[in-house]
């Protein structure tokens, strides 16, 4: 199949093609184009080549497109699991929340081997088609009524459905932020990848984040200012992801690099999660997005429900809206910081922000203290920035190529397990307040003992030991990133072959760095696998 690439892409013809047939006549045709190239700007200063890109570049235009539509359908996701609350009885939202958590979890473990086969763009339009169907199916079990059984089945479809596309679409950043940054890398010689990767990743994080922002902003005029119920703004928002699709028609697949060309199996797939799996940087780099995961669900459990008692539930929505736009702001800092000091240093940050946060609620009454409980959102803000940039461009970095699909997989499994953990066992604890349904179907609350005087002084069990939770995997992040760096280093010591790449073999220059290729080389070229290290 032909596919035509952006003229800016240097070393690829107009034409070029993706098959196998076509392969070496594409590739001795890119190669006297490339040289035609290279003579024609000898005589251009160092300066301009070693240029940063700009996102104004063919393939990151082709990038912002889908990013756009990814902001504006995970955003409609995540908003609607603030509104579930208002929908459902509280069984089903109970337990039929941490059965899409659950969802996430195990659908995970096979998205990365399914977007392999799919490829980032068909992979990441069903995902988006079934946030629409869960969208859809919330709405409809909204208008049921919280007595009728209906919502059972009606929220379980769409409990599945939005948990298998949260699944698929984080398993699809991988691959789609790697081909992007490799393309970028080609289309702007002397471009160093750990830099693009950085831009690549933050602009994601920006633009999910602004979309958020938007969501949340949208909902407060909704509900505040036009008191519009929670189930057309569910529609509305359904509608929304829909059109957005549209947008998709402009953009394609990045070209994948020439070894990951050829499309995997179903099962090649399964066997490249194993060999994931059995590195041993997967199980150091995990340790982020699952203190992460758990400090997101000791803030909505503990941190939301003491807010509700100081500065009143209405401003929920202006709360959230500003975590999401620190999380904006600190992330275009961490990709400036990316580029001076690298993906670790940046680390060291969001794991501060993982220990100062459950510290300050453990061993100071801030949280009680009215407005001074937004110092906690923003640190949450704060650790989800490094996580979308310097946490997914280290895991990137170390896991290139088809792997990278269930390198992100795995990410957002873990992002979630925490959450799905500490979900059920919030669920199983005895409610302040029940709610039963009344002869004439409609929900009422069940009166509950009075308050206690002095309620601000005592400290939810679950929120202090949840919070213990978090501050020991906040302390264990940079150890375990450090092991993460020292493997990567013995695995280039003692296997240098490992870190050669495809170019290296056909003569030609490579500005690489080695590191960077080593996972690459290992997994795709097999030159050095783990066990011989």
């Amino acid at each position: 199949r032909k596919e035509e690439l952006p003229p800016a892409m240097g070393g690829f013809d107009a034409e070029h093609s993706y098959s196998s047939d076509d392969m070496s006549v594409s590739t001795s045709v890119g190669s006297a184009e490339a040289l035609q190239v290279a003579e024609a700007h000898e005589g251009s200063s160092s300066d301009d080549q070693q240029k940063e890109p700009t996102p104004r570049s063919a393939w990151m235009r082709n990038y912002e497109l889908f990013i756009i539509v990814w902001s504006i359908n995970f955003g409609a996701a995540t908003t609607s699991f603030d509104l579930e609350v208002f929908v459902l009885q509280p069984k089903v939202f109970g337990i039929g929340t941490g059965l899409l958590f659950l969802t996430i979890v195990v659908s995970s473990f096979v998205a990365g081997a399914t977007m392999n086969v799919l490829g980032p763009h068909r992979g990441m339009s069903y995902a988006f088609l079934g946030f629409v169907v869960y969208l859809v199916f919330l709405a409809i079990a909204g208008y049921a009524g919280m007595c009728s059984d209906w919502q059972w089945p009606l929220f379980l479809v769409g409990a599945f459905a939005c948990g298998t596309s949260v699944a698929h679409l984080g398993a699809g950043l991988g691959p789609l932020a790697d081909r992007t940054t490799a393309a970028v890398c080609k289309e702007i010689p002397g471009s160093e990848h750990v830099l693009v990767s950085a831009k690549v990743l933050a602009i994601q994080a920006i633009f999910n984040n602004l979309g958020q922002c938007v969501t949340m902003l949208a909902l407060t005029v909704l509900q505040v200012l036009l008191n519009v119920e929670e189930e057309p703004i569910i529609l509305i928002m359904a509608a929304t992801c829909l059109l957005s699709m549209g947008l998709l028609v402009f953009s394609r697949d990045p070209p994948p690099a020439e070894e990951d060309r050829e499309t995997p199996t179903l099962w090649e797939g399964i066997k490249l999660l194993l060999r994931y799996y059995k590195d041993p940087r997967a199980g150091l780099l995990a340790v982020y997005p699952l203190a992460l995961s758990c400090m997101s669900s000791w803030k909505t459990a503990g941190l939301s429900s003491i807010l509700k008692k100081t500065i009143g539930k209405q401003y929920l929505g202006v709360v959230m809206m500003l975590q999401a736009l620190s999380t904006v702001i600190f992330a275009k800092l961490a990709h400036l910081a990316i580029d001076r000091v690298g993906n670790v240093a940046v680390m060291g940050v969001g794991a501060l922000a993982l220990v100062a946060g459950p510290a300050l609620f453990l061993f100071t009454d801030l949280a009680f203290e009215d407005w001074w409980i937004l110092i906690f959102f923003g640190i949450v803000g704060i650790a989800w920035a490094v996580y979308e940039t310097a946490g997914r461009g280290l895991l990137l970095e170390n896991f290139r190529g088809q792997i990278s699909s269930v390198a992100f997989a795995s990410m957002t499994m873990q992002t979630f397990f925490g959450g799905m953990v500490f979900y059920f066992l919030d669920f199983f604890q005895t409610p302040e307040n029940g709610m039963l349904c009344n002869g004439a179907g409609e929900m009422i609350k069940i009166a509950s003992a009075p308050a206690h005087e002095h309620w601000h002084m005592e400290k939810p069990f679950m929120a202090v030991a949840q919070a213990w939770i978090v501050l020991l995997l906040g302390v264990l992040v940079m150890p375990a990133v450090m092991l993460a760096e020292q493997y990567t280093a013995k695995m280039a010591k003692d296997c240098p072959e490992a870190t050669k790449s495809k170019d290296d073999d056909e003569g030609l220059e490579f500005t690489g760095n080695p590191q960077q290729t080593l996972s690459h080389g290992e997994y795709l070229s097999g030159q050095c696998p783990s066990e011989n290290v």
